[in-house]
């Protein structure tokens, strides 16, 4: 049996696709895999640190609004619609698995052509544009936010089932007592770590720059920086480490922070609050926004909306939460409690039971 996954331009698109293959070897290890992603995506990247085989095909975005770009975009999703086809047809997978990312849309059109059963998953809050896309051609459609469902189309609501988001199984093994023994000076200080999604952030990067002249020294500041690292790599100080990924120390780091800064994607916040952290999040504005609401409205989260986003407000909040350790205890475990945490390995066998029909 092979299984074929699609999905990308950042790495949201990704990880949760990868933890999902992760949990489907484990239960049937005679499984294949491959991913279909954008040639010149970052999901290629990330792939070539797998042992999942990757095929790259032309992608193009509709964006809702005029732009040129448009119109050439429109020759690049017909392009990757027959190419994805073709990589279809030659592979045969028996199911194909899409986590979204308008690199997604021709694979899964290809696959509807090829009469290849779909699956997707959304990640937040709505239904990306990409997924409504697709969704008519799905046989199911997972979701991470219970509140999906009610705000999609009737017609299929029938095949969205509510199973929450994919997590990484290797951050979970993340040990407290390694990360800040690699970061801290002293027992006592608080860690803070900043994570601006994999592309990095440049709004997140800026307020830490500016915040630093207030920071104490109980207060440590890991920064993931992204792709604009040059940036922001001289301001590195006794107390504050910028740097432009996290690789395998990720997980003890995680493990190790009392408060995590971030964009409010759905694949972090899944991350994030099954590792029982409080966060600070810091939303663009369409969908993360969205899932940033609906936390703060369960109290599981503190936000800043971009339109709040100065540094005053900034160095409010921060200062909120490095003060008050039972706010913080609070949130995590608000936020613990609606995170489903074994999202990958439900996903996966219902995956499993649909190829031994």
């Amino acid at each position: 049996m092979k299984v074929a996954f699609t999905g990308g331009g950042t790495g949201g698109h990704v990880y949760p696709g990868l933890a999902i293959i992760q949990s489907m070897q484990e239960l049937d290890p005679s499984i294949e895999y491959l991913w279909i992603g954008e040639n010149k995506g970052m999901e290629g990247k990330i792939l070539g640190q797998t042992t999942t085989p990757f095929y790259g095909i032309r992608a193009g975005k509709l964006r809702r609004y005029f732009s040129v770009k448009n119109v050439t975009d429109i020759f690049n999703i017909i392009i990757g619609f027959f190419q994805a086809w073709r990589i279809l047809r030659k592979t045969s997978p028996d199911l194909l698995f899409s986590k979204g990312g308008f690199v997604a849309v021709p694979s899964v059109w290809a696959a509807r052509l090829c009469k290849i059963p779909i699956f997707i998953h959304e990640s937040d809050y709505a239904l990306g544009l990409a997924n409504r896309l697709s969704a008519g051609a799905a046989k199911q459609i997972f979701v991470s936010f219970p509140q999906t469902i009610e705000l999609a189309s009737p017609k299929w609501r029938k095949k969205m089932t509510h199973l929450g988001g994919p997590i990484r199984p290797a951050l979970l093994l993340g040990n407290r007592f390694n990360g800040r023994k690699a970061w801290l000076e002293r027992e006592e200080q608080l860690l803070i770590l900043v994570m601006g999604g994999s592309q990095g952030a440049k709004a997140i990067n800026d307020l830490i720059v500016a915040y630093l002249p207030t920071k104490t020294d109980q207060i440590v500041i890991v920064h993931q920086t992204g792709q604009l690292h040059e940036q922001y790599a001289p301001y590195a100080q006794r107390g504050y480490h910028p740097k432009a990924y996290f690789q395998d120390e990720l997980a003890d780091l995680i493990a190790a922070a009392d408060v995590v800064i971030s964009r409010a994607g759905a694949g972090a916040i899944n991350e994030f609050g099954a590792m029982q952290k409080a966060l600070l999040l810091l939303p663009l504005r369409g969908h993360q926004s969205d899932n940033a609401r609906w936390l703060a409205e369960k109290e599981a989260v503190h936000v800043l909306y971009p339109d709040e986003a100065s540094l005053e407000h900034f160095k409010s909040k921060v200062q909120h939460l490095i003060h008050n350790d039972i706010l913080r205890k609070q949130l995590a475990t608000k936020l613990h409690t609606l995170i489903k945490p074994h999202a990958s390995k439900n996903i996966a066998q219902i995956i499993l039971t649909e190829l031994q029909k």
